[in-house]
């Protein structure tokens, strides 16, 4: 329920602290590959991997993918895992992001 809350009423950081923390799966501090495609097939199966490309603007069709397009994108170090910051950083300059996030930019 509380995650639910700061989806619908949170400030953008908030969501994107909290979508981190979904991401990072095993609550390391970062988030892997392998976490990334997990969630990303869990949201293609709930929501249906058509409409979650669309939503990100993405012609890419698999959660291998569109992992690699964010990892090249956001692991500013090249350590191969993404960093609270650098999650934030790469979210925060994404159109797609912040218009899923219905935040202005």
């Amino acid at each position: 329920m509380c995650g639910m809350s700061t989806l619908m009423k949170g400030s953008a950081s908030d969501k994107l602290s909290w979508i981190f923390n979904l991401f990072d799966v095993d609550g390391n501090g970062f988030i892997s590959r392998v976490e990334m495609v997990e969630i990303l097939k869990a949201i293609d199966g709930m929501i249906g991997e058509d409409t979650h490309r669309q939503s990100f603007h993405e012609s890419t069709s698999s959660p291998e993918e569109r992992t690699e397009i964010i990892f090249d994108r956001a692991d500013e170090n090249s350590d191969g895992m993404l960093s609270k910051e650098e999650f934030l950083d790469a979210a925060r300059t994404d159109p797609a992001v912040m218009a899923m996030l219905q935040i202005a930019v």
